[in-house]
């Protein structure tokens, strides 16, 4: 067995000291896998395992994951390192994904605690909304803990029975996520079955797996954090203008034609293409071309983080000529820097340089008209403008709409494999479909996908019945909660950055552990909105307000607040500087003593300037404002309901435009931490889908306060079968043989050897040699054994050592000679 070591780092950089490359592969003589700053096995191999490493840095693996891919790797026990210095590299925070996986609810192993326990603490004292959010991180933990792997699988395993997937490594670990993968059977992918083959091994499968994964994109290794480029199309530039920097993809199935691959497709008057996107060395796909032509000012194509931005194209094609173009600059949001002139270029013709106005940084947009209606539009950035000079200042730029007067575009993403047309009408056929997401504390970056938008082609009707993972959008306001949750009470305009507990709710629950927080850097205007209950006779001193705020240091201190009643004119008030209790009381001078009055608002307007470092610019970043009670005989605490129900929901998933109707439930506990919730058909009945072309779309989470994160498409007419796995023993294990015993395989079995993909390595059995090893389990040799009832011997031989000791000893004769 290996031992798997997360989350994986670049650099072994730990608290304790800096040794460079990562010492644990020197101090075991045990097997480690872990993530490297490149990838150090076979492309496959290191898919998957990068593949669940990128959903740890990204802050959302799920244990169900974990425990899977483990096995696949030949894991017994994950090493979960509690010291790395996560700041340096900006690798992921140890202390969540050690919650997460030694959680008794996990469903992972026991855990043994290695060491004293301890507190990571950044060299740079530094805040970001996950820190403040997660009670977790900061706690004190044993530099290691060691978890179980329930099941585990060895590194020589053999498999009586097979499921094929299509996709990549991302598949595995989302099929592995779904509950889709058992622990006896062999994983085949279709991409790497040639294709005269294909149709053969999908009639004798055990089961079918069709992800939305291998997606055409950019791959880079310049660090651990936003490593994916968006999901390309099937242009021969895939979207970009050009080399897209850094692109370093793994060729996992470098024999296979690109048209298994999964791609985008813009669906609309226009479409969009450019130079570049996000900032120089790193990829943010959520801010893509298509993000200018989507019909929403919410989003926009970005570019130049941190970075010069002049010259970069953006190119708008149009299905047929247009004479303007409406150019709307993003604008509800701060920032340093606006685009202030622009070349336009119209079919060829020669650039005409149009300086922007302020116009462009509104809703409604710039007007720039053509001489001559053109299909292809360019538009290059020429000159921007900084508010105050200085590269902390740079921030990106670009386009949030451009309009031409078409209907806005839609993007689709389409699942491409012969798996979803070749798999008989026998044979199960499951379709999973997963939203891309990030860490929702990450006020940094956006949610690649806000929401599943799939096509793909069946070659045989299907009855289907459909899973959905739900979760509550934990980014969406306050407003579309509490609409979600019936919530009558308190909300606030902002709060935290993917923190529920930190709503405007939480300033009136009488609960001191839980306080109103606004984002960093944007404290300033932030309201909270709460309803006066009515004036009671015996209530006294109505002209004072007691707020609490947090005096931990961890929140700007409220020196100034507007104070609205039922929409009317402000009143500025003066907060006293708040007591070692955090206890500032404001006088009200009357403004709550109107009997008919019945709502409130408070409105941050100064605070005092604590500030806290940026851990990746080094920047001092305004910190955000708390308050964990507003007091006043009017305002009786509320709490939000322990649990919510929704009525059958007609707007969250439709197939071909046609709703899917269900019914969520859950705990606003479980929303809190981001656990999925109870999904019910309304139906009750399996869809029938037809062959031929489908579309799946589900609505964005900011919309309806649920987040469909992901959807799986599983056969009710056909049963997937389960075998047991043959027993393997080793009978000897050299540095370049192998000799195994395989037990009784009546119906054929496969001998996994999982040290990574390598046809180097070659089995012989009592028949003879068993020909060339075949990508198995997600980047492994593996040999198919035919049918035996009594065990044989198997011998594996990496051959290639011949010709390195044969090249050895050429050299120490020369040597002596």
């Amino acid at each position: 067995f290996r031992v798997l070591q997360l989350p994986g780092a670049e650099f072994g950089a730990f608290r304790w000291g800096y040794t460079v490359d990562p010492p644990l592969p020197g101090l075991t003589t045990r097997p480690i896998v872990t993530r490297d700053l490149l990838p150090l096995g076979s492309p496959a191999a290191m898919d998957v395992l990068y593949a669940l490493d990128d959903r740890v840095q990204s802050g959302v693996v799920e244990p169900a994951s974990v425990t899977a891919v483990a096995r696949l790797l030949g894991s017994d026990v994950i090493w979960l390192s509690n010291d790395t210095a996560f700041d340096r590299f900006a690798t992921a925070r140890p202390e969540p994904l050690a919650h997460l996986l030694t959680d008794a609810r996990s469903g992972l192993g026991a855990v043994t605690d290695v060491g004293v326990a301890v507190v990571n603490r950044p060299v740079r004292a530094s805040l970001d909304a996950e820190a403040l959010a997660r009670s977790e991180v900061g706690e004190a933990r044993p530099p290691v803990q060691l978890v179980d792997v329930p099941n585990p699988v060895p590194i020589l395993r053999a498999a009586a029975q097979t499921i094929h997937v299509a996709g990549s490594g991302d598949g595995i670990v989302d099929a592995a996520a779904a509950g889709r993968l058992d622990h006896v059977s062999a994983i085949r992918y279709v991409a790497s079955i040639p294709a005269d083959r294909v149709a053969e091994e999908l009639a004798t499968t055990s089961g079918v797996i069709v992800t939305d994964t291998d997606r055409a994109r950019a791959h880079h290794w310049r660090s651990s954090q936003d490593v994916w480029g968006f999901t390309e199309d099937a242009g021969p530039d895939g979207g970009i203008l050009g080399q897209v920097s850094g692109d370093r993809r793994l060729p996992v199935f470098p024999d296979t034609a690109a048209d298994h691959q999964t791609i985008a497709q813009q669906l609309g008057g226009a479409r969009a293409r450019a130079s570049s996107y996000g900032p120089p060395f790193s990829y943010r796909p959520e801010v893509r071309p298509w993000r200018a032509v989507d019909g929403e000012t919410s989003s926009a194509w970005l570019v130049a983080d941190r970075g010069d931005p002049t010259g970069a194209v953006l190119r708008v094609e149009t299905d047929e000529p247009v004479d303007h173009v409406v150019l709307v600059q993003p604008h509800d949001r701060t920032v340093g820097r606006w685009i202030t002139g622009i070349d336009v270029v119209v079919d060829g013709s020669a650039p005409r340089f149009v300086p922007l106005d302020e116009t462009s940084r509104t809703v409604e947009g710039q007007r720039v008209d053509f001489d001559i209606p053109g299909a292809v539009i360019d538009l290059v950035i020429r000159s921007t403008a900084q508010i105050t000079p200085g590269w902390e200042h740079l921030d990106a730029v670009g386009f949030a709409e451009v309009r031409t007067g078409l209907p806005a575009t839609a993007e689709t993403v389409v699942i491409r494999s012969p798996a979803l047309t070749d798999t008989p009408s026998t044979v199960p056929l499951e379709l999973i479909m997963t939203r891309w997401r990030v860490n929702p504390y990450d006020a940094v970056r956006a949610d690649p996908e806000p929401y599943v938008d799939r096509s793909f082609t069946l070659g045989s009707a299907r009855t289907w019945h459909v899973d959905m993972t739900v979760r509550v959008a934990r980014r969406a306001t306050d407003a579309t909660l509490a609409t979600l949750w019936g919530w009558e009470g308190a909300v606030a305009d902002r709060r935290l950055t993917g923190d529920i507990r930190s709503g405007g709710w939480a300033a009136f629950d009488g609960d001191p552990s839980t306080s109103w927080r606004t984002p960093f850097a944007d404290a300033v205007g932030s309201r909270v909105t709460t309803p006066l209950a009515p004036l009671a006779a015996t209530a006294v001193d109505l002209d004072t307000l007691t707020i609490v705020q947090p005096v931990d240091g961890r929140h700007r201190v409220i020196t100034e607040l507007d104070i609205v009643v039922d929409g009317g004119a402000p009143r500025r008030v003066t907060v006293p500087p708040p007591g070692a209790d955090g206890v500032s009381v404001v006088d009200l001078a009357g403004a709550l003593s109107n009997p008919s009055a019945r709502e409130m608002a408070l409105v941050v307007r100064a605070t005092d300037t604590s500030t806290t470092v940026d851990s990746v610019t080094a920047l001092a970043v305004p910190l955000p404002v708390g308050i964990t009670e507003i007091i006043h005989p009017r305002l009786p605490p509320r709490l939000l309901p322990p649990t919510f129900t929704t009525p059958c929901r007609h707007d969250l998933v439709s197939l071909n435009d046609l709703p899917i109707p269900v019914q969520v439930r859950g705990s606003i506990s479980d929303a809190v931490a981001g656990v999925p919730l109870e999904v019910t058909s309304c139906g009750g009945e399996p869809l029938m889908v037809t062959a031929g072309e489908h579309r799946v779309r589900s609505a964005a989470g900011a919309v309806t306060g649920l987040d469909i994160d992901r959807l799986v498409w599983a056969d009710t007419a056909v049963a997937r079968p389960a075998a047991p796995r043959p027993d393997v023993e080793v009978l000897s294990a050299g540095r370049t043989e192998r000799r195994v015993r395989v037990g009784a395989c009546p119906d054929g079995c496969w001998l996994i050897h999982g040290e990574g993909f390598n046809r180097g390595w070659s089995a012989h059995g009592p028949a003879g040699d068993l020909g060339d090893p075949h990508l198995v389990d997600g980047g492994f040799n593996g040999w198919w054994l035919e049918p035996a009832d009594t065990p044989r011997d198997v011998v594996l031989r990496w051959t290639p050592q011949r010709i390195v000791d044969w090249g050895l000893l050429v050299s120490a004769l020369a040597m002596a000679s």
